[in-house]
């Protein structure tokens, strides 16, 4: 059986692809799959990833190709097929350390949790590696497991974030759960909102250390959005408050 899955959402990522593929491949954890799920790109990605994919001869690769739909759409088809017995996501913009997913399965077992959060540093550029920020859970990283409820104390105090690639989770914590396909932003805060709900007595494990290179960029979905925008955070955070009540 296969441990972790590795969902990879790709639309018109045909300038930086190539290096998340190899980062992928450089992946020291061996029993897993990354499931590259094309979403519809009008540029040149299915190919490319297709082209790199072939190159590295890894099995663990593999590619799917999908009408477009969305970023939440691409990461459900990812769950649709997943075969691990954990998941994690990433963005195909970003880059990883090469004990990455190590790293995130190893504390998810050893902690004997069913949810693991990891820091990210923030970066400038995906190929010098600048630190801009850090997405930081030292604060309240912790040798133990905390409880869903200690979680949504820490978003309510603005000390936990709803970044999928932080996040390892079972796989089985998703089973009726999807990302909402008609919300374009907080869709996975909502999502996460909907897991602790689903399931109250879960454990979950909070890491200071950091292997994920979040690229920043200035011309992202969050850093050009329109007051109509806004409001899908409001419409968010009133059906997450509804939820805990």
């Amino acid at each position: 059986m296969i441990d972790v899955s590795v969902i990879v959402p790709v639309y018109n990522a045909a300038q930086y692809i190539d290096l998340l593929i190899h980062d992928l491949h450089m992946q020291t954890y061996k029993n897993a799959e990354f499931l590259l799920v094309n979403d519809g790109s009008s540029d040149n990605s299915y190919n490319l990833m297709n082209k790199y994919v072939a190159s590295y001869k890894d099995s663990r690769f593999n590619i799917i190709d999908k009408a477009n739909g969305g970023v939440s759409s691409a990461r459900n088809k990812g769950l649709d097929v997943s075969k691990g017995a954990y998941v994690i996501f990433v963005d195909s913009d970003d880059r990883l350390k090469p004990d990455f997913v190590l790293r995130y399965v190893s504390s998810i077992k050893n902690s004997e949790a069913d949810m693991s959060v990891f820091s990210a540093i923030k970066v400038f550029d995906n190929h010098k590696f600048k630190v801009k920020s850090k997405i930081d859970y030292s604060e309240i990283a912790n040798k133990k497991n905390i409880s869903v409820g200690d979680m949504i104390k820490y978003f309510s105090d603005l000390r936990a974030w709803g970044y999928p690639f932080c996040y390892i989770t079972k796989l089985s914590l998703w089973e009726n759960i999807r990302f909402n396909e008609n919300i374009k932003f907080q869709e996975d805060v909502l999502a996460f909102f909907e897991i602790w709900n689903s399931h109250p007595n879960m454990k979950i494990k909070i890491n200071k250390e950091a292997y994920y290179y979040y690229v920043d960029r200035d011309n992202s979905a969050l850093h050009t959005m329109n007051v109509s925008d806004y409001w899908q955070f409001v419409d968010v955070d009133n059906k997450i408050i509804s939820m805990i009540q």
